[in-house]
């Protein structure tokens, strides 16, 4: 990491870290995304002026805040109460941990890591072979593409057609 970046960094943490309300934090959020107010308003679905409002005194309802977080990757807490961090942390899931939880033997586990080490075009193909076995001949799409292609959505012309 360069010098500029850490002094970039640290001035982020510094500034972060005075903000106290959450219109403070929503007017940062605007300012690093690099957006105008009217594009942060667009990307809510709502608009420029209620923006204003929200930057000025306003208090934006669950739903907008539920909003703000989902489409900005920021974390409820640092949003409500300025709560670092401010960005939203990724799920994480432990394959040990839930082994662990589901007291999976050694061998269970030996398993899994070795499925893992298949080439990924084979591992693939078993996927596939299971799921042709559990799921018929077609097996489980896996994309709704897939799904609509192979069970087309039902119209109404269908119906009037029917005689």
């Amino acid at each position: 990491m360069t010098c500029v970046h850490l002094f970039d960094i640290l001035n982020l943490v510094k500034e972060v870290s005075k903000i106290s309300t959450i219109q403070e934090r929503i007017a940062l959020l605007i300012d690093e995304s690099g957006m105008t107010k009217t594009a942060f308003a667009q990307k809510l679905n709502i608009t420029q002026p209620y923006v204003s409002k929200l930057l000025k005194n306003g208090n934006p309802s669950d739903r907008l805040i539920e909003d703000i977080c989902e489409k900005f990757e920021v974390n409820e807490d640092w949003l409500r109460n300025g709560i670092e961090p401010m960005k939203a942390q990724p799920e994480t899931f432990s394959l040990d941990d839930f082994a662990a939880q589901h007291n999976a033997t050694a061998l269970e586990k030996e398993i899994i890591k070795t499925y893992f080490e298949i080439d990924p075009v084979i591992r693939k193909q078993i996927v596939n072979h299971f799921k042709e076995k559990f799921m018929g001949a077609g097996g489980a799409p896996d994309s709704p593409e897939e799904l609509e292609i192979m069970h087309p959505p039902v119209t109404g012309d269908e119906n009037s057609n029917a005689g």
